[in-house]
């Protein structure tokens, strides 16, 4: 049951930031950012996620999993099944070498890596560890975030 809400909320996270990077120059961003608001909405209802203004990386069992970035933090937020954290005014190099800090720390297990395709500006990578954590980083437009989980 995890795995699947957790693979709805991954979907969901990803979907939200593929809206935003095509929201742009249509007319149509009020429509783009009420569907992720709702998105957000409904996730974090249906995981009873705890959302926390964070002023730097937050430390518990999932965050120790991963190395430090060097990217300001956003908001961070803990569910039954994970951890989420955002970054404020990340590049795509920077979220780029994130990436490969994450695969030296060891998740390297059933990965996946997107560096956008059909004209999108996005970045992706999700992989698990040894000790059954999983992750998946993801950028696209300047919005990023990591989402942390448990097997």
């Amino acid at each position: 049951m995890k795995t699947i809400r957790l693979k709805i909320s991954v979907i969901a996270l990803a979907i939200g930031f593929v809206m935003v990077s095509c929201g742009g120059g249509s007319g149509d961003n009020k429509t783009v950012s009420s569907t992720v608001n709702a998105l957000e909405k409904e996730i974090s209802e249906k995981l009873d996620a705890k959302q926390v203004q964070s002023s730097g990386w937050p430390v518990n069992e999932y965050t120790q999993q991963l190395p430090k970035p060097d990217i300001k933090v956003g908001v961070s937020g803990s569910s039954a099944i994970g951890f989420s954290v955002t970054f404020e005014k990340a590049t795509m190099k920077q979220i780029k070498e994130y990436a490969g800090q994450i695969k030296k720390a060891g998740f390297t297990k059933d990965s996946y890596e997107s560096d956008g395709d059909n004209n999108m500006y996005m970045y992706m990578y999700s992989a698990k560890n040894a000790a059954g954590y999983e992750t998946l980083l993801s950028w696209a437009e300047g919005q990023a975030g990591i989402l942390i989980s448990k097997e």
